[in-house]
């Protein structure tokens, strides 16, 4: 981080505590940082594999992921319950009459459950 030449010494000095205090965390070789409970705020989001992610970009990426999950389990159960409902709809005896068409598609349904 540059110091600005023309902030006043005090301002220069803390400049000077910040950037030492960064490099010695970064020349230390520590693998861990003890941030002493502060937090990083206003952090962009991860784009490389060793990044880390913000909360909100990993509770997208799990929203996403379970989403991908349900389509395709209701595209599965979707595609079932068709070819069980065919498959009944098969087996059944047709209606005799129009008006017997709600009481046979009833009784295929609850075949179905």
């Amino acid at each position: 981080m540059r110091v600005p030449t023309d902030a006043t010494p005090d301002v220069q000095q803390a400049f000077r505590d910040v950037n030492k205090r960064l490099d010695e965390m970064g020349a230390s070789g520590a693998t861990n940082q003890d941030l002493r409970g502060r937090r990083i705020i206003n952090a962009g989001k991860a784009q490389a594999m060793a990044d880390y992610v913000t909360l909100e970009q990993a509770l997208d990426l799990a929203r996403s992921a379970v989403e991908e999950q349900v389509a395709a389990l209701v595209a599965k159960e979707r595609s079932t319950f068709v070819e069980r409902f065919a498959a009944a709809v098969r087996e059944s005896t047709a209606p005799a009459t129009a008006g017997d068409v709600p009481t046979w598609l009833a009784d295929i349904l609850t075949t179905l459950r």
